[in-house]
């Protein structure tokens, strides 16, 4: 398919990648390496009314991977793969105001997701799974002038999570939880 905006990866295992864009249908699209060849595209479909960002995507374990993306109605929608299915669109709602831009998620442990998200108020928001349940947005503030970008986030070890944003004055700022 064509695509918009920018392609999302993750891997789950050594010699795996998967790989995922907003189609220029609107629905999330997804190619992998199975370690031997390229699969097919398949088309996962979309929430409500569409995609509106860039995917992004993130594995805490072998066998899974979890997808997120801005809908058209503006809030953050997630889909993610078992080992034997992919799962229905879950909505995870958005912070107070809206966002904007694509998610950002890092995963420190099994059964473990932090999203982070650019609010509508240009202030950085999380939203995280604790194995049990998806927690209420927070806001994280931001840097003088507010965030300027779509986060990234990532994590080297358990109970750390680092989270990179371009701020007002088109300076990368740094955010961490450990």
């Amino acid at each position: 398919p064509g695509f918009d905006g920018s392609p999302a990866v993750s891997s789950w295992e050594r010699n795996r990648l998967d790989c995922f864009v907003q189609g220029d249908d609107n629905n999330l699209w997804h190619k992998w390496w199975d370690g031997s060849r390229w699969r097919q595209w398949e088309n996962l479909g979309a929430p409500r009314g569409g995609v509106r960002s860039s995917p992004t995507a993130v594995s805490w374990g072998p066998n899974r991977i979890d997808c997120f993306v801005r809908g058209r109605n503006d809030v953050m929608w997630h889909k993610w793969w078992n080992g034997t299915r992919w799962s229905e669109w879950e909505d995870l709602r958005s912070p107070r105001g809206g966002f904007d831009g694509a998610p950002g998620v890092s995963s420190w442990a099994q059964n473990r997701l932090d999203c982070f998200v650019r609010g509508d108020n240009n202030q950085l928001w999380h939203k995280w799974w604790d194995g049990r349940q998806w927690r209420n947005w927070e806001n994280l503030g931001a840097p003088r002038g507010g965030v300027r970008s779509s986060p990234a986030a990532v994590s080297w070890g358990r109970n750390r999570i680092d989270c990179f944003v371009r701020g007002a004055n088109d300076h990368m700022w740094h955010k961490w939880y450990s």
